[in-house]
């Protein structure tokens, strides 16, 4: 029997329940034996959910989005990277996805060498994309006038 995308997607859902019911009932009975062991392996093994979920249904954008901001919370930054520049490869047409990358890496991570970057390339991609032009005067302006207060 082959499994469907809602299919994956309940089982990752409940796996996501379960790891926030075991650290409510962790913080209820104040306990914190094997936390990270058992939160490590249960977010892993969520991950890998995802990861075969994205690459099966690749075409599905909110699904890779899902999977960031599951490592968002889980703060595996290396693992972001990676999935934006999977997510960038496959979706490179879509200049909202550039623009969160960028804003990902600006922001969040304060690179905004990676930042700069990212938008580079989408340009470079997305050559008529109105939206990705605004995004890089405006973020030009912002790094103008925060070079201008320090100087």
């Amino acid at each position: 029997m082959k499994k469907s995308k809602d299919d994956v997607l309940k089982y990752i859902e409940y796996e996501m329940n379960l790891l926030e019911l075991i650290g409510k009932r962790r913080k209820r009975l104040m306990c914190e034996d094997k936390k990270d062991e058992i939160d490590f392996h249960i977010a892993k093994r969520i991950n890998r959910l995802f990861r075969g979920a994205v690459s099966r249904y690749s075409e599905d954008t909110k699904l890779w989005l899902d999977q960031i901001q599951f490592c968002k919370k889980m703060k595996w930054h290396d693992m972001i990277n990676n999935l934006y520049t999977q997510l960038l490869q496959v979706h490179s047409k879509d200049p909202k996805l550039w623009i969160m990358a960028a804003k990902y890496e600006m922001e969040e991570r304060r690179l905004p060498e990676n930042a700069r970057k990212l938008f580079q390339r989408g340009i470079l991609l997305n050559p008529h994309s109105e939206l990705l032009w605004r995004e890089i005067r405006k973020r030009k302006a912002v790094l103008e006038a925060k070079s201008v207060e320090v100087s």
